[in-house]
């Protein structure tokens, strides 16, 4: 067992140094977050899709279909729902 001891080291120092080396070649983006995006649903058409959503497919079958729908339960009383 005390023979393990010297790799579990030397494996632990490695994954310290890499992650170490992640996180300097990234510089600040790699310990910053991005900004959050504010979507104005109250602002927007019932029973449409939302304005400036992309659709895009991530895996099989069809696209999702979005829209706004009236929400008494939500903040601004409507939300987005597929």
């Amino acid at each position: 067992m005390h023979g393990s001891r010297p790799k579990l080291f030397i494996f632990i120092l490695l994954v310290i140094l890499f992650v170490t080396g992640v996180v300097l070649t990234a510089g600040s983006e790699g310990l910053s977050q991005s900004a959050a995006t504010v979507v104005a649903i109250a602002n927007m058409e019932v029973g449409a899709t939302p304005v400036d959503f992309k659709f895009t497919r991530t895996g099989q079958g069809d696209l999702g279909r979005w829209t706004v729908v009236n929400d008494e339960t939500s903040f601004a009383g409507r939300a987005i729902e597929q």
